[in-house]
């Protein structure tokens, strides 16, 4: 993406080294922030910047994506967030989906269970995707 984007986007994370030995599900980070990538920012006028931040309060993994891009409507924030309360509330498997995002709100649900958080909040100048999940 450095590549792509030039100095346009610039990606900083905050992940203490500690941290690296923990394993979490494959490409759950990923579809995240390469929607902050495309959807938040590629579409804005100028620079922009990717968060990351990862953190450990035993028993929970604490992910945090955010950026300063374009956010999202309201209507697909709300659509995001009907479906996150869906999966806290569905005991049963949920048809896959096909949307990135949700897929991996569906499987953070299905592989961490309803002690698991996922909070998206979105205005005209950020987005900002919270995940927590019990180790």
């Amino acid at each position: 993406q450095k590549f792509r984007y030039n100095d346009k986007i610039n990606f900083i994370y905050d992940v203490p080294r500690t941290l690296f030995p923990l394993k979490i599900n494959r490409l759950l980070i990923q579809p995240i922030v390469e929607n902050a990538y495309i959807h938040g920012l590629e579409g804005k006028l100028g620079k922009g910047n990717i968060f990351l931040k990862v953190s450990y309060t035993e028993p929970f993994l604490s992910i945090e994506v955010r950026d300063d891009g374009v956010g999202m409507s309201l209507d697909k924030l709300q659509e995001l967030n009907d479906f996150i309360q869906s999966h806290k509330k569905e005991d049963s498997l949920i048809p896959k989906v096909n949307s990135g995002l949700k897929n991996v709100i569906r499987r953070i649900y299905l592989t961490y269970g309803k002690l698991s958080m996922v909070h998206i909040d979105s205005d005209k100048n950020k987005t900002a995707i919270q995940i927590r999940i019990k180790l």
